[in-house]
């Protein structure tokens, strides 16, 4: 699986840091989501497993 992060362009930084989210934590809901549904506009949104409590949204 390719995941790639939107950069935001004022910080050249991945746009999850200002959701204190870090990149192997979206791998790891990605790849074993506790819940994956559809979002708004294309998005998914995958849910992590009881032990990792954040949210993720991903657009296709």
């Amino acid at each position: 699986m390719e995941i790639r992060f939107y950069i935001d362009p004022a910080t050249d930084l991945p746009h999850i840091y200002q959701h204190s989210v870090k990149e192997h934590e979206v791998e790891e809901i990605l790849r074993r989501p506790g819940e994956d549904r559809r979002g708004r506009k294309g998005s998914r949104v995958s849910i992590g497993p009881e032990r990792v409590t954040k949210r993720v949204k991903s657009f296709v």
